[in-house]
């Protein structure tokens, strides 16, 4: 084989290409070359299924992938002009990609990317080796962030207050816009239910702890209940309604605000009643779990609950 040359290795190779495009087996193509060739001088059958293997995959040149260690040739000034010019029209393009186009094999145009292009990839973008990569622009989220407050009790949604844009929730806007929006509903659930005592559950934020919301508080005729520090599976928010909320806009689109706050409004509407009378009761099976296990003693109870929860969601 060695004694017929490159040129006839080359050949063969040419020919194994074709015959394998065209579908024909190993056994067959092999069969021609040593027709052709003899024994001697014909490819291997394993080098014939070596290379076939290979143009099936998609292989398009027929030379020798270069060697590591092995001298390396000048590939034709023609290739690497070539490889420049897609690389202008194409930063991001790939080695496969470049080998397709040009007709030679990947090793050739790594090397011809590395030692006469001098080039290497940053952040997937073809620059100068001592160029600086590409800055990645990263999308700034704050600019579509939209909080909500929601109050929902095991009777169902209560109020639903959506934070401005730029907003900080102070004790002075949860008192008058949160706390008077849940107020202004009970009143109406209270003349339809005649329900008395309400207990109001939400976290120790800093802003729930001021003196205006605890005096707005009791004047609602409400009776606070202490929420453990850090216990997000003792809250019905986080281990109900955020999931659920969460899988219900997975994947949904709204070009404004107000298409995404009449989406939350729906949903909340449409969980049925007896799943906000199971939350409460998961909960209070929690707090007892929770009991059990050493943790802060809570009282059973058997008023009504009404949990708060803040909803941020991205969009845009």
């Amino acid at each position: 084989m060695t004694s017929l040359g490159k040129d006839f290795k080359i050949e063969q190779r040419a020919y194994v290409k074709i015959r394998t495009l065209l579908g024909k087996s190993v056994h067959e193509i092999h069969l021609d070359l040593v027709q052709v060739y003899t024994t001697k001088g014909a490819l291997s059958y394993a080098g014939v299924r070596r290379w076939a293997q290979r143009f099936r995959l998609g292989r398009k040149s027929i030379e020798d992938d270069p060697r590591p260690g092995e001298p390396i040739t000048a590939a034709p000034p023609i290739k690497s002009c070539a490889i420049k010019k897609l690389i202008d029209l194409d930063p991001h393009i790939t080695i496969r990609e470049l080998s397709n186009s040009v007709s030679i094999s990947m090793g050739s145009v790594d090397h011809i990317l590395r030692l006469q292009l001098k080039l290497t990839k940053a952040n997937e973008v073809w620059i100068g080796k001592h160029s600086d990569p590409p800055m990645i622009p990263r999308p700034d989220f704050r600019s579509s962030r939209i909080m909500y407050c929601i109050f929902f009790d095991a009777h169902g949604l209560v109020a639903q207050v959506i934070i401005p844009k730029g907003q900080t929730v102070t004790g002075s806007f949860y008192t008058s816009n949160c706390l008077g929006a849940v107020e202004e509903s009970l009143l109406k659930r209270r003349k339809r239910t005649g329900a008395k005592e309400l207990r109001l559950l939400h976290d120790n934020a800093r802003t729930h702890k001021t003196k205006q919301v605890k005096e707005k508080i009791l004047r609602m005729g409400m009776i606070e209940h202490e929420h453990p520090p850090y216990s997000p599976d003792l809250a019905p928010c986080d281990f109900y309604l955020f999931p659920k909320l969460k899988e219900y806009l997975s994947g949904r689109h709204f070009s404004n605000s107000t298409e995404l706050a009449s989406a939350i409004f729906q949903y909340l509407k449409w969980i049925p009643p007896e799943d906000y009378i199971n939350i409460f009761a998961q909960w209070l099976e929690r707090l007892q779990r929770c009991i059990n296990n050493d943790g802060k003693y809570f009282e059973k109870l058997n008023t009504d609950c009404l949990c708060v929860t803040y909803f941020w969601y991205f969009w845009g």
